[in-house]
């Protein structure tokens, strides 16, 4: 019944329904579940979504380029008149966001470490992200690109056809939890009734 295509001619729905699903959650646990008090919850959890973007923004810069551009970015972000809008009036970009840039978070330790969970972490923010709009899909391209040159490193360090298989082994792992996410999330965009019927 949460789902937008429960009610009768809705055409096409371009944004997920995870930041719907979070917000009834959070609203029927603080029994703010009602038409006067539910864009409340709305609107504070996509400030939350929103900070915690800044938080992932302030990692990956000071990942790159040191603490002080860190802090930079951070407060550019923080006073950007469009995410205050968006939280203001509960968007899905919000939560999109956060996905989206802990997924660039997690790709460039991923990239860096070549270790497996590194590349777990980095295939469930996409799935979320996927799940709150579908614009994310646009993520393919750098996660791609990422493990394209993690490959490389390791093409370089040890033998080609051992970089491949474990390169392969990572893109897999990202692209199955990432899918196995968004299935789990994103429930309305499957024919279902049952889990496996994958058909959109």
């Amino acid at each position: 019944t949460l789902s937008p295509f429960s009610l009768p001619n809705v055409g096409l729905f371009v944004y997920g329904t995870l930041p719907v699903y979070i917000v009834k959650w959070v609203a029927i646990t603080l029994d703010m579940n009602n038409y006067d008090e539910i864009t409340f919850v709305g609107r504070a959890l996509s400030g939350l979504f929103d900070l915690a973007t800044i938080f992932m923004l302030f990692l990956i810069a000071r990942r790159l380029y040191g603490k002080g551009t860190a802090l930079l970015a951070a407060v550019l972000m923080a006073f950007s008149v469009f995410n205050i809008q968006l939280s203001h009036f509960y968007a899905v970009d919000t939560y999109a966001n956060l996905f989206i840039v802990a997924t660039m978070y997690f790709l460039l330790v991923a990239t860096t470490s070549g270790r497996w969970r590194d590349y777990a972490l980095t295939g469930l923010m996409p799935g979320l992200g996927l799940a709150s709009k579908v614009s994310a899909l646009t993520l393919a391209a750098p996660i791609l690109v990422g493990i394209g040159i993690d490959y490389y490193r390791r093409s370089r360090e040890a033998d080609a056809l051992h970089a491949l298989e474990q390169t392969i082994v990572r893109l897999l792992t990202v692209a199955v939890l990432a899918g196995l996410v968004f299935r789990l999330a994103q429930p309305a965009a499957f024919g279902g009734p049952g889990f496996w019927n994958l058909s959109f």
